[in-house]
C-alpha cells in the first residue's frame, strides 16, 4: 500500500465510521486525533520517517521542560497582555534570518498593522527555547503553554464510562485492523480529550477577559489551537488561520478526503492562504471561508534576490524531514555520476543533528555541499537553475523563482501531481532518469508556471484589506 492509497483508506474508513460525527464527554474527538494517528500509522508503515529529533535523556527533558515552563508562567505569562485588538500566535520554529530568530509567516503582517497603528499582542505555542534568547526578533512575545499546566495536574483525573470505554477500544481494533499496526488509540483519544476540556475551560475564562477583535494563528491544527478555536466561536472573535506550508488532498490537517460537507467544530474561521491556487486543492471543512491574499516573505524575497546570477551547473537539492533519508541516497547516486555539477543538499532544520550520520555519506563526494542554516534557500534560489525534491514548500517558492524542477517519487510527492501532469514538474522513479533529464535538458514546461496563482502579489495590502472587512 503505498502513500495515496494508504490515505485514500483513510478517509473511507472515517466515513464510514462517521466518525467527524461522534461525540465523548461533549468533544468531537476525532477532530482531534485524525491527524496524529494518520500520521503514526504513516510511519509505522514505512511511508514517511520521523522527521525531527528525539529525545536523548529522557529525565534531563522532563527537568528542562519544568524549568522552561516555570519560566514562561512567570515571565511570559498570556494574562500579561493588554485588551489589544488583535492577537497573534505565531509559529512555534523560528529561523535564524540576520541574526534573529524570526516567524517568517507573521512578521510582516505585523509590521503592516504597525503601520496602520493598529495594536496587537504576540503568542506562541510550545515554542524552542530560545524564547529567552536576545537575538529574537519580537521581544514581547507571550506563551500559551501556560495553560498547559492545567492539563498536567488535571487531565488524570478524566475516565471513560463504560460504553464509551468500549467504543474507543472497539475503535482501536478496526482501525489497527485495517492498516495492520498497533497503535495505542485508547489513551491518545483519552489524554486529548481530558487535556481539550481542561484547554478549553482556562482558554474561554482568558478570551473572554481579554476580548481581542480577531486572532491570527499559524498552525490550527495543535490542541491548545483548537481549543481556542472552540472558545473563540463561542466567544465570536473571528479566527484566522495563516497559511504556512503545502495543502493538498492529503494534508489531514487540512482536508477531509471526498467529502464536501463536513463542519469541524475546532477549526478557524478563515484561512488566508498564499494565492488562488491553494482553494481548490482539497475539500476543507465547510464552514472555513478562503481568502487568497499571498506570501509575504516569499514576495519580499523574490524582489530582493537576483535571479540572472543562476548557473546552469548548480543544483539545490530541497530535503524533508519525512522522506530525507531516501531522498538523500537517490541525489547520492545522482551527483557520483554528474561530477561537473554543484549539488547544494539543503537539509531542513529537523533534520540538522543527522548531518554526522544519516547523512554523513554525503560528504564523500565533493561536489555536494551539504548546507544548514548559513544560506537560506533564496541563496541559493538565487545561484541554482535545477531544483531536486520530493514535496516542499520550498519547491513552489523554486517554481517561482524559475528553477527547473525534478522530483523524485516518494511518500507525499502527490502535492504535486497538478504540475507534474501539465508537465510544468518532472517526477522520476530513480537516479538514472534523473541523470537523464539532467544531461539532455528535457525539463518540460517549466516557464508554464503561474506564480500569482501560487503566490498572490501584494500580500500585505491584501491582509489589510480583509482584515477591514472580517
Amino acid at each position: 500500500m503505498n502513500f495515496k492509497q494508504l490515505n485514500n483508506n483513510f478517509f473511507k474508513l472515517e466515513n464510514k465510521l462517521d466518525l467527524f460525527n461522534k461525540q465523548i464527554d461533549g468533544v468531537y474527538f476525532w477532530e482531534l486525533v485524525r491527524f496524529s494517528i494518520n500520521r503514526e500509522i504513516l510511519i509505522k508503515k514505512g511511508l514517511i520517517t520521523i522527521p525531527h529529533k528525539g529525545v536523548d535523556n529522557k529525565i534531563i527533558y522532563i527537568l528542562k521542560n519544568i524549568l522552561n515552563l516555570s519560566y514562561k508562567i512567570i515571565f511570559k505569562n498570556p494574562y500579561f497582555s493588554e485588551k489589544e485588538s488583535i492577537f497573534i500566535i505565531g509559529h512555534p520554529r523560528r529561523p535564524l534570518i540576520d541574526g534573529y530568530y524570526t516567524d517568517i509567516y507573521t512578521k510582516y503582517l505585523k509590521k503592516g498593522l504597525s503601520k496602520n497603528n493598529i495594536d496587537y499582542q504576540d503568542f506562541e505555542n510550545f515554542t524552542q527555547e530560545y524564547i529567552k534568547s536576545k537575538d529574537i526578533e519580537s521581544k514581547n512575545i507571550l506563551q500559551l503553554d501556560y495553560f498547559s499546566i492545567f492539563s498536567l495536574l488535571f487531565k488524570n483525573r478524566f475516565k471513560f464510562n463504560k460504553k464509551d470505554e468500549k467504543y474507543v477500544k472497539d475503535l482501536e481494533l478496526k482501525i489497527n485492523n485495517e492498516f495492520g499496526v498497533n497503535i495505542d488509540i485508547y489513551n491518545k483519544v483519552k489524554n486529548e480529550i481530558a487535556s481539550f476540556n481542561i484547554f478549553y475551560k482556562h482558554i474561554y475564562k482568558f478570551l473572554k477577559r481579554k476580548r481581542p477583535k480577531i486572532i491570527f494563528e499559524v498552525v490550527s491544527y495543535g490542541l491548545i489551537v483548537r481549543a481556542l478555536n472552540k472558545a473563540s466561536k463561542e466567544l465570536n472573535i473571528p479566527t484566522i488561520e495563516l497559511q504556512h506550508g503545502v495543502i493538498d488532498k492529503y494534508h489531514l490537517g487540512y482536508s477531509m478526503g471526498d467529502q464536501k460537507n463536513i463542519k469541524l467544530n475546532y477549526f478557524p474561521d478563515y484561512i488566508f492562504t498564499w494565492g488562488d491556487y491553494w482553494n481548490s486543492v482539497c475539500n476543507y471543512p465547510e464552514n472555513t471561508k478562503l481568502i487568497s491574499t499571498g506570501f509575504p516573505y516569499f514576495e519580499l524575497n523574490k524582489s530582493k534576490y537576483n535571479i540572472n546570477k543562476q548557473q546552469e551547473k548548480n543544483i539545490i537539492v530541497i530535503s524533508q524531514g519525512a522522506i530525507g533519508e531516501d531522498l538523500s541516497k537517490q541525489v547520492y547516486e545522482v551527483a557520483k555520476e554528474l561530477k561537473d555539477y554543484t549539488f547544494y543538499y539543503k537539509l531542513h532544520p529537523g533534520e540538522f543533528h543527522k548531518i554526522d550520520n544519516e547523512f554523513s555519506f554525503l560528504k564523500e563526494l565533493e561536489n555536494i555541499k551539504i548546507i544548514t542554516g548559513a544560506k537560506t534557500v533564496y541563496d541559493l534560489f538565487e545561484i541554482c537553475s535545477i531544483q531536486i525534491g520530493a514535496f516542499s514548500t520550498a519547491i513552489y517558492e523554486g517554481l517561482g523563482f524559475g528553477l527547473k524542477t525534478i522530483v523524485f517519487d516518494l511518500p507525499g510527492v502527490e502535492y504535486l501531481d497538478d504540475l507534474v501532469e501539465k508537465d510544468i514538474v518532472k517526477k522520476i522513479d530513480n537516479p538514472s532518469d534523473c541523470i537523464d533529464i539532467i544531461k539532455n535538458k528535457y525539463f518540460g514546461k517549466s516557464n508554464d508556471f503561474e506564480s500569482e496563482s501560487f503566490f498572490k502579489s501584494k500580500a500585505i495590502d491584501n491582509m489589510l484589506e480583509n482584515i477591514k472587512k472580517i
